[in-house]
């Protein structure tokens, strides 16, 4: 389920485990891309509602014709949001190179 949340393309997608609100993300949507702004769930539930989200959000832009996925940024030593790294292709910006986007392994 997904609902506009702000003016513009941002929107904010609801995740239900019954009746039970179990996750919501906010994603930035552009023409050909969108942003996946930004993620919270229940961090008691073992779910991995960060890898559900994403794949939901990666379905969602194959139905409404965009390209690409930003997944956000993963910090350094950031256990929570390693679940990231494992989709593919994907590709990182290299800070201090000018803008030079590498591919992510």
């Amino acid at each position: 389920m997904f609902h506009q949340s702000l003016p513009g393309m941002t929107l904010e997608f609801r995740y239900f485990r019954g009746p039970d609100q179990v996750a919501t993300t906010f994603v930035d949507a552009g023409s050909r891309s969108a942003a996946s702004r930004c993620c919270y769930y229940d961090p008691g539930l073992e779910l991995g509602l960060g890898t559900f989200t994403l794949l939901y959000e990666i379905e969602w832009c194959r139905q409404t014709g965009r390209d690409y996925l930003y997944l956000g940024e993963v910090p350094a030593g950031c256990q929570r949001m390693v679940y990231k790294t494992s989709f593919r292709p994907s590709e990182t910006l290299l800070p201090g190179v000018g803008w030079l986007w590498q591919s992510f392994s």
